[in-house]
């Protein structure tokens, strides 16, 4: 018999990132996306490198402020405005993300990949 020493958690984190990846493979013929990678600090260093590898973005990844209503206003609304965004956190910043993007009138959409992990595609 096979033991397998994962969390539930582990699993449907791995569960969702696998998905994004299956996705990000349908874009892998377009050109590498300008978009920035937005991640969040309570991101586990394996949920952080997978999320950096499956976006495919050009830029280095930006990691969230604690307060994101205070990073977004000071210059990352402007840089998601005019280049796009990928995000990757837990629902509470997915929550305030989404809230950020309608104010300043961009499309967002959002998918759950894990039991707390959304994935963000912004503008």
């Amino acid at each position: 018999m096979i033991e397998i020493a994962a969390s539930r958690r582990q699993l449907l984190v791995g569960l969702g990132l696998a998905s994004i990846a299956i996705s990000a493979e349908a874009r892998a013929a377009s050109p590498p996306s300008q978009r920035r990678l937005l991640l969040d600090p309570a991101l586990s260093p394996a949920e952080r490198s997978v999320a950096q590898s499956v976006c495919a973005c050009t830029t280095p990844p930006h990691l969230l402020a604690a307060d994101i209503v205070r990073d977004w206003r000071d210059g990352l609304g402007t840089i998601v405005a005019d280049r796009g965004a990928f995000a990757v956190t837990r629902w509470d910043k997915a929550i305030i993300l989404k809230g950020l993007a309608r104010e300043a009138g961009l499309s967002i959409r959002q998918r759950r990949i894990g039991r707390s992990l959304f994935h963000s595609e912004i503008g």
